[in-house]
């Protein structure tokens, strides 16, 4: 078990069943269940012992290929398709649209689409609403492996070997990704405890420093892998106003505050943002929330 405020590792007892492997563990949201071909059990919190668990419908299956779409919880391994009941612990026959032979590890989500990855000839995106899968195009690279995406809880990547890509959600494209610290990642080895992302894979532990300690101007110690540029274009010329610091990302957004507003409409205003990791400079798609005289608020992607 883990000490999250030691990063200490300790010794385990389990009662019930002593033999686990994580991969097939899951849960349906209130209960932690363990399903390994017969082994089939639930997890007795409070006394940390597993106890046998009886399903109907469906009774030897594993857990690595369950998966949920936020509403129900579903077992996909080829042709054999199941929809949990969890008031009666019964799983019954689930029939797919679009895609039939599906397996649960390829299925992952970004947050808001459902999708099914396995190799550039096999994706998709359901629809929730009709139980249909459709063809999904991807730019940048589409060799995919659902089992191989994974996310820091801002960003979706996908790891293999030494290739990694991540995701730009607006425009479906996947775009080279460079980590530092692990050669030949791979994103089925990567997990989080909630507040931090690790790596494990054999004798090879990593966390991931997802924020660049930086500083600005005045000195202070910035968190962020952002700041961002207030610039203008005037007959053509481009001028750097100045920089800021941006808050936290709030579920991908960021809140910028600029000491100054817009004052002269005869100036075509852009906001760029500097990636301190890639030293990129992107646009950034802002809204403006808050003005005054002195200053300025915008919301940015």
């Amino acid at each position: 078990v883990l000490d999250k405020s030691t990063s200490t590792w300790s010794a385990k007892t389990w009662s019930g069943l002593t033999s686990i492997r994580g991969e097939y563990i899951w849960t349906d949201g209130i209960n932690i269940y363990y399903s390994y071909d017969t082994d089939q059990f639930v997890l007795d919190k409070s006394t940390s012992i597993w106890n046998v668990q009886t399903w109907s419908g469906l009774t030897n299956f594993y857990g690595n290929d369950i998966w949920t779409d936020g509403d129900n919880i579903y077992y996909s391994s080829g042709s054999t398709q199941y929809v949990l009941d969890k008031t009666t612990s019964t799983w019954n026959s689930k029939t797919w649209n679009g895609l039939t032979s599906i397996r649960g590890e390829y299925i992952w989500t970004d947050g808001n689409e459902i999708y099914y990855s396995s190799n550039n000839l096999n994706q998709y995106v359901l629809d929730k609403s009709t139980f249909t899968w459709s063809p999904k195009t991807w730019n940048g690279y589409d060799n995919l492996y659902g089992e191989y995406i994974w996310t820091d809880g801002e960003n979706i990547y996908h790891s293999i070997n030494n290739q990694s890509y991540v995701l730009d959600k607006y425009t479906s494209t996947w775009s080279p990704k460079t980590w530092n610290g692990v050669q030949n990642l791979q994103g089925h080895n990567i997990w989080t405890d909630g507040a931090n992302v690790y790596y494990s894979n054999g004798s090879i532990h990593r966390i991931l420093t997802t924020n660049k300690i930086m500083q600005s101007d005045s000195g202070e110690v910035v968190e962020t892998y952002y700041f961002y540029r207030w610039v203008r274009y005037t007959n053509g010329k481009v001028e750097i106003i100045g920089r800021v610091w941006a808050t936290a990302s709030n579920n991908g957004v960021r809140t910028v505050t600029f000491p100054f507003a817009f004052e002269d409409n005869n100036y075509t205003v852009a906001l760029t943002r500097y990636d301190i990791e890639t030293a990129g400079v992107t646009t950034q798609s802002c809204q403006v929330v808050d003005k005054t005289t002195t200053n300025l608020t915008v919301r940015c992607r």
